[in-house]
C-alpha cells in the first residue's frame, strides 16, 4: 500500500510501520526522525520531541487544529506549503451598494 492509499484510507498501522524498525525491512531510515521532518515541514509546530512513541502518528501528541489544518492543506495543495490567513470583512458587491455581511471583531 502505498502512502497515498494510507492516508485517504486512514490505514493507521501503515503510519506507525514507519515510526518502528521492522524486521524486513521495511521501515524508513531514521524512522521517528524522518516523520518528525514531514510532520514539521507540512506546518505542525508542537513540540513533539526528538524520539516521540510511535503512538504519535494516531495523534496521541496535542497538535493545534490550525496545525492540523494546515498540514493537510498543504497535502492536498500537492506539498506547497499553505499558510494559514485570516478572513476580515466579507463584502457583497449588490447593484446598489456592498453589503457587509461579516466583519470581524477588532480584539477577539
Amino acid at each position: 500500500m502505498t502512502l497515498e492509499e494510507a492516508l485517504w484510507g486512514s490505514d493507521n498501522t501503515v503510519f506507525t510501520g514507519l515510526m518502528m524498525k521492522n524486521p524486513d525491512g521495511r521501515d524508513l531510515e531514521n524512522d521517528s526522525a524522518a516523520v518528525i521532518d514531514v510532520a514539521k515541514r507540512l506546518g505542525i509546530t508542537a513540540d513533539i520531541g526528538a524520539y516521540p512513541h510511535p503512538s504519535v502518528v494516531l495523534g496521541t501528541q496535542e497538535v493545534s487544529p490550525l496545525d492540523t489544518t494546515t498540514a493537510y492543506a498543504t497535502i492536498a495543495n500537492g506539498g506547497r506549503k499553505v499558510v494559514p490567513t485570516t478572513t476580515s470583512k466579507v463584502v457583497s458587491n449588490a447593484v446598489d451598494k456592498d453589503e457587509i455581511l461579516y466583519e470581524a471583531p477588532h480584539e477577539p
